[in-house]
């Protein structure tokens, strides 16, 4: 099992401060579960889906990840400059070996009849990752005006 430093001392984790950010996050985890994306029948499509079906998706969301994790993770150290940040390292080619895992799954259990599902899936679930991209980009761009 991995590791990493937790990067705060005890007296760090406790204070006013902390439990108003605690309160604010707890209350905002609670609201964004009404959030169309959690009822967006793609989340569903385990329920009944057929398996290679759902590598093909798996194995496209995380070869998504090594392009835009680096932003993330940037974007992450520069509003935490004081956090240790290292377990971001572990993202890129574990992402890219998921990816291959699934892909592999995918051929060795897929068939012809499942080509078009797992391409519609697919699409289905980078266009929701570029909706999102959007999202942010959108609001980024609004803070740096």
């Amino acid at each position: 099992m991995e590791h990493f430093r937790n990067p705060f001392d005890d007296g760090e984790l406790a204070g006013v401060a902390v439990a108003q950010n605690q309160a604010f996050f707890d209350g905002l985890s609670q609201r964004v579960k009404t959030h169309r994306f959690f009822s967006h029948p793609f989340l569903s499509m385990l329920d009944g889906a057929v398996p290679p079906v759902a590598c093909a998706v798996l194995a496209s969301a995380e070869s998504t990840i090594p392009t835009s994790f680096p932003i993330l993770s940037a974007l992450a150290q520069k509003a935490f400059k004081d956090v240790d940040t290292t377990f971001f390292d572990r993202h890129g080619a574990r992402d890219e070996g998921h990816a291959g895992d699934a892909s592999l799954l995918f051929a060795v259990s897929g068939q012809g009849a499942y080509f078009a599902a797992a391409e519609a899936e697919v699409m289905l679930d980078l266009d929701h990752r570029s909706e999102l991209n959007d999202e942010w980009l959108a609001r980024f761009s609004a803070k740096a005006c």
